[in-house]
């Protein structure tokens, strides 16, 4: 009798998994970066002494890419 008992709670248990592995995948949320439009058209001049601390930080210490998209939040 016991041994019954136990194959029953094994068996139940089995199916609550299988039941609960069957349930629909929920869609990705949406990307917010998706909607951002990145002009990097702009003809202005930079006046910043390439070697003063703000120079040396735009021109070497900014983030660079050389992948477009690398960095536009496509991944999780």
């Amino acid at each position: 009798m016991m041994k019954k008992n136990r194959l029953i709670i094994v068996v139940l248990g089995i199916l609550l998994v299988v039941i609960n592995a069957c349930n629909k995948e929920t869609p990705d949320p949406e990307n917010p970066f998706d909607t951002i439009q990145d002009s990097n058209n702009t003809n202005t001049t930079d006046t910043v002494n390439k070697t003063s601390l703000l120079g040396l930080h735009r021109n070497i210490f900014s983030t660079k890419c050389a992948v477009p998209g690398c960095h536009d939040g496509n991944f999780e």
